[in-house]
């Protein structure tokens, strides 16, 4: 009997370097109506472009020997951890200049937590007062960054 976690998706390969080819061809359609200029002198276009024809051939590297293999077992990432991946920069985002850099950082904080499934101890409020004196002293008192602190 098999797992039902588990699926079968033969060519993960294919996919990862199917979506590098496609991430770079947009690239280069948006980035078409940059000036090139040469490599002496190179205009806005330049680097994207350039980028953008490494990741095609990147993702061609990727994907192409994945043809030759058979499929494999792949257990499917879980949601969670993702969630909070993608929410926390997000919360970060919109809080920063509203309620300031301390408020802030100890609410992603908190959200990051979630990413597992630990149990909720005096760590879940100590490691976000801890990183957020942390970013205060780094970002406020070392490199001097004009950031709000509080609301």
């Amino acid at each position: 009997m098999s797992n039902p976690a588990v699926r079968s998706f033969p060519k993960w390969d294919v996919a990862a370097g199917g979506l590098m080819i496609a991430i770079g061809i947009v690239f280069i359609y948006f980035g078409s109506g940059l000036r090139m200029g040469t490599l002496a002198r190179m205009g806005p276009g330049y680097v994207p472009i350039a980028a953008s024809c490494l990741l095609i051939v990147l993702g061609a590297l990727i994907a192409l020997p994945a043809f030759r293999k058979p499929g494999e077992e792949v257990e499917w990432p879980a949601l969670r951890p993702f969630v909070v991946v993608v929410v926390c920069p997000i919360v970060f985002g919109l809080l920063i200049e509203r309620i300031g850099m301390v408020l802030t950082v100890l609410i992603v904080a908190s959200i990051a937590r979630f990413a597992t499934r630990q149990r909720f101890g005096l760590e879940a409020i100590v490691m976000p007062v801890v990183l957020t004196a942390f970013c205060v002293a780094l970002f406020t008192y070392a490199l001097s960054l004009p950031l709000k602190l509080w609301p």
